[in-house]
């Protein structure tokens, strides 16, 4: 269970999954496992096989906190804010002071159009973290859009500085940098990424962007490829992937990838 927490940590839900598989084979409890499985399903987008593992609760006393958390997830991306808000409130009761548990329900009221309790959650989750890198990723978020990419740039960069290894917060920075035409900036820290996680699909789609705005179609093309499809259903990495075909003199395949966006 500790390696699948590990896997999961590292955003890998597959492994995750084959790590619990294997301690249930090894005799341990369903209700040891099942805040992690529903987590290791979430991660790979799997929200049927979710539900199957955390719908129940029944989670034992020290994964309670996280199964009531990612359940909520779930609802959310269901669509089911109400019943989101209850398992937050099963996991607030366990774990008031938790500042990722706050940043969890700041974005569920971000979703739901409760911009403002998404702010005060924000804070909420800061002062109780100020260096937590959840907190700050998310504080960035909310200020590049109420403010613009500029704003938001400090707070990522705090994020990286407590956490110089954490993907997402990378990945946010990298996109914010290329949108405010930092490409080299955007490049090194895509890098870094692929460092740390080798074939991150995102990383791939920021480098094409900078690319295909430098002119390189061939190199944007390219680089697209390395997605291996994992971004296919985004409309912009099909919008670009139909541009750059376009510019290559490919017409019916930029055809292709505009009707799938």
């Amino acid at each position: 269970i500790a390696e699948a927490r590990a896997a999961l940590a590292r955003g890998d839900g597959i492994a995750a999954e084959m790590k619990l598989r294997a301690a249930l084979g090894n005799g341990a409890p369903r209700g040891e496992v099942a805040a992690w499985m529903g987590e290791a399903y979430l991660a790979q987008g799997q929200l049927a096989k979710a539900r199957s593992w955390l719908e129940e609760g029944g989670f034992a006393p020290g994964s309670a906190a996280r199964g009531w958390r990612a359940l909520a997830r779930l609802e959310q991306l269901s669509g089911h804010f109400e019943a989101g808000q209850a398992a937050f409130a099963k996991a607030r009761a366990l774990t008031p002071d938790d500042p990722e548990l706050w940043v969890e329900m700041g974005r569920l009221d971000y979703v739901r159009g409760a911009h403002m309790e998404a702010i005060a959650a924000a804070d909420h989750a800061l002062e109780l973290g100020p260096h937590n890198a959840r907190a700050l990723q998310f504080k960035g978020q909310l200020v590049r859009d109420r403010y613009g990419l500029a704003g938001a740039l400090p707070w990522f960069e705090k994020g990286i500085m407590a956490a110089p290894s954490d993907v997402s917060l990378l990945l946010d920075y990298a996109a914010t940098l290329g949108d405010l035409g930092r490409a080299a900036q955007t490049v090194t820290v895509t890098r870094r990424v692929l460092e740390l996680m080798p074939g991150n699909p995102q990383a791939y789609y920021l480098q094409a962007v900078i690319a295909a705005r430098a002119g390189n179609f061939e190199l944007a093309r390219s680089l697209l490829t390395h997605t291996e499809g994992q971004l296919d259903m985004v409309p912009g990495v099909q919008q670009l992937r139909g541009v750059a075909e376009l510019a290559l003199g490919n017409p019916q395949t930029a055809i292709e990838a505009f009707e799938a966006a």
